[in-house]
């Protein structure tokens, strides 16, 4: 069942949308200028997540200022707290605050690069997603 769910974010259809257009290397240097104080990632092949979730979640989610988008990335380039990239594919927690190709959660500001896209998925398959990636 798992597998399934995850095949559908993965591989379902999706609205496709677009990040920056800068190379990496640009986007690395630009980000760490400008968030030089703070956490920041840029990722590659990514997807934000809106979760559909029961009535009481979705309340509490609002209460405390989040949306129900999370972030997933198949590709990190670099993550500022790392130094590097990572070798599989990250999952954030909820949206704090998202514009043009930025997307923050988690007190970390993700630079969403390339093409990516946007699609609804249920509580359960973010969950299987998340304990795929770990």
């Amino acid at each position: 069942m798992d597998e399934h769910l995850i095949s559908d974010i993965l591989y379902g259809p999706a609205q496709s949308l677009g990040g920056s257009g800068l190379s990496d290397e640009n986007l690395v240097r630009v980000a760490a200028e400008e968030y030089a104080r703070q956490d920041f990632c840029v990722v590659r092949h990514w997807l934000l997540l809106d979760v559909l979730l029961p009535e009481a979640e979705q309340s509490q989610l609002e209460r405390e200022g989040l949306r129900a988008t999370v972030l997933y990335a198949h590709s990190v380039v670099h993550h500022s707290s790392t130094n590097m990239g990572v070798t599989k594919g990250l999952i954030s927690g909820y949206e704090s605050e998202s514009y043009g190709w930025l997307f923050r959660a988690d007190d970390t500001t993700y630079i969403l690069a390339g093409p990516g896209g946007r699609k609804y998925v249920s509580l359960p398959a973010i969950n299987a997603l998340r304990d795929h990636v770990g």
